[in-house]
């Protein structure tokens, strides 16, 4: 499940996350998880328990929904990428799902206390909020004026980052600049 993307060092890694142009291909299980799916009120998540290790829930991810009596979920949605982006010796998690009515992805980085659920799209409109000082647009919608063209995690010396590139929307028909944004740890959302 892990890719390797450029050269790595010990202190040096950097790995492509997601690509707005190609299909996510998601998996259920890896290398060190398993996932379950189960309903809480009217909300489904998919459950990840640790392969390696006594079975515990390390995080969870929603899926979807009950409407009506009807499990309505994602059609592809898992595990997408896996590999310990934050180099504390630990897996991370890179999790994508998504049909054709919207898409989700998360971050879940390893720490002493668990896993940190990281939310991409919130962390992308914040820093498009500070950046320009004015509401993100919703790069989710196809006729939207932006969407979201690569996402990739870097790690070296000076730490992780979250790297985002922003492009004009496939049906924009007024001549948009690309923007790419670089985010701490500190500002993930």
């Amino acid at each position: 499940m892990a890719e390797a993307v450029g050269q790595d060092t010990p202190t040096n890694l950097r790995r492509q996350l997601f690509s707005g142009h190609d299909h996510v291909p998601t998996a259920k299980e890896t290398r060190t998880v398993t996932s379950s799916e189960t309903t809480s009120g009217q909300t489904i998540y998919q459950v990840f328990y640790s392969k390696t290790g006594q079975r515990r829930e390390l995080f969870r991810a929603r899926i979807g929904g009950v409407i009506d009596s009807e499990h309505v979920k994602f059609w592809n949605y898992g595990i997408a990428k896996e590999d310990d982006f934050n180099g504390d010796g630990s897996p991370d998690y890179f999790w994508y799902g998504g049909d054709d009515s919207g898409d989700a992805m998360y971050l879940f980085v390893s720490s002493r206390n668990g896993y940190t659920k990281v939310d991409i799209y919130e962390t992308l409109k914040a820093a498009w909020n500070q950046r320009f000082k004015t509401k993100s647009p919703e790069w989710a919608n196809v006729d939207a004026d932006y969407s979201i063209g690569e996402i990739a995690i870097e790690r070296s010396a000076t730490g992780l980052v979250l790297v985002a590139t922003v492009e004009p929307g496939p049906l924009n028909t007024v001549e948009k600049e690309s923007y790419e944004f670089r985010i701490r740890p500190s500002d993930f959302k």
